[in-house]
């Protein structure tokens, strides 16, 4: 999709993706609770609202954009999903563990190893949201459609943790039933999110033409506040194992707060080199952050040069982990950009062998 005049939609990615990152490196942290409530909404409304600016794609056919979906989201998923298996093979030896290589496999796809599930549970929710937009010519027609599937997403989800429970579900999801359940339940909330960003799209619109900017920003940060300060004192959730406490407190949190953060950026709207960066390369970030921390051992670094009383301050340690992991995934980038950028472009990779094809012939 592309972004011309949105130069805030790549600092939302990249605000996002740290909000993963420093999910992930500690669940001490007294902000732990917020950052599951707010980083996924965000990068799953960002593509509903990237939907509704760009709309070209609705002069393509529904199989095509389906196809090109599941090109861009399922091919690195696979990529970074193979270098996880030769990551842990690496670590078993180097640390004499003895994690099963086809435990690994079996976790990348039922649960989904580090944040690899976020790809294909984002190919199945944006296709079904596509398929939605494609066949409604209405707004009212959408948002509707969009209560049915946060409906039935309930329903499963009830369904996976009333008859099955969080031993069942952590151990992998050993019947079909289970793992269908799972995969349909987290795909579908992911649905209802890209069709609410597809909706709010021109809210986002007005509010950045209005006068009253400021007034905006204002209720923004409020909402953001607050929603930190509820969250923060709140119970876990985990939009992976579709596990919280209250679906309708979920929702309404998650929804307002991530709402709440992209006015504040559209608003703005003033591109930042960090976050754009970060952003633009969100997808090698979310494949490789999380083995960059447990695997290539960011947390034995930090140890190793701070004072073990130091460690006791959670916060403060899980915001230098996050940066340590940040500054450890730009050498991934460059490589994955510089030297093997196919690796995550499945249409460049397809060049790439038909240039081969062609040098041979010509040879």
């Amino acid at each position: 999709m592309e972004k011309d005049n949105l130069p805030y939609i790549d600092c939302l990615k990249g605000i996002a993706i740290v909000f993963v990152v420093w999910g992930h490196c500690g669940s001490a942290n007294r902000f732990y609770n917020t950052l599951y409530y707010l980083h996924l909404p965000i990068f799953i409304m960002v593509s509903g609202i990237l939907l509704a600016h760009n709309k070209n794609w609705m002069f393509e056919k529904l199989s095509a954009k389906i196809t090109k979906l599941v090109k861009r989201l399922m091919y690195p998923f696979f990529v970074f999903g193979a270098l996880s298996i030769i990551q842990s093979y690496f670590y078993n030896i180097t640390l004499n563990t003895n994690i099963s290589i086809w435990y690994r496999v079996k976790e990348i796809f039922t649960l989904g190893y580090d944040a690899c599930w976020f790809l294909p549970a984002l190919c199945i929710g944006e296709s079904i949201a596509v398929l939605i937009i494609f066949r409604e010519n209405s707004r009212k027609k959408i948002f509707v459609s969009s209560i049915c599937i946060l409906l039935v997403a309930v329903i499963l989800k009830g369904l996976l943790w009333r008859f099955y429970g969080e031993f069942y579900v952590e151990s992998f999801l050993e019947g079909p039933i289970m793992w269908l359940l799972l995969i349909l339940s987290r795909s579908l909330f992911f649905t209802f999110f890209v069709l609410v960003g597809y909706l709010l799209y021109n809210i986002i619109c007005r509010v950045k033409s209005s006068r009253n900017k400021k007034v905006f920003l204002g209720m923004g940060g409020t909402t953001v506040i607050i929603v930190v300060l509820i969250t923060m004192t709140g119970q876990f959730v985990d939009l992976r194992l579709v596990n919280w406490p209250s679906t309708i407190q979920y929702l309404l949190l998650s929804l307002s707060g991530s709402f709440a953060v992209i006015i504040c950026f559209a608003i703005i709207n003033k591109p930042s080199k960090l976050l754009s960066f970060l952003g633009k390369n969100s997808l090698i970030i979310m494949g490789v952050h999380f083995s960059l921390k447990k695997i290539w051992l960011s947390d034995i670094f930090l140890h190793s040069i701070l004072p073990e009383s130091f460690m006791s301050h959670y916060t403060i340690y899980s915001v230098l982990l996050t940066i340590v992991v940040l500054l450890f995934c730009v050498p991934y980038i460059l490589i994955f950009n510089r030297a093997f950028p196919y690796l995550v472009d499945f249409n460049l990779l397809t060049r790439r062998i038909k240039q081969r094809k062609w040098l041979k012939k010509d040879i």
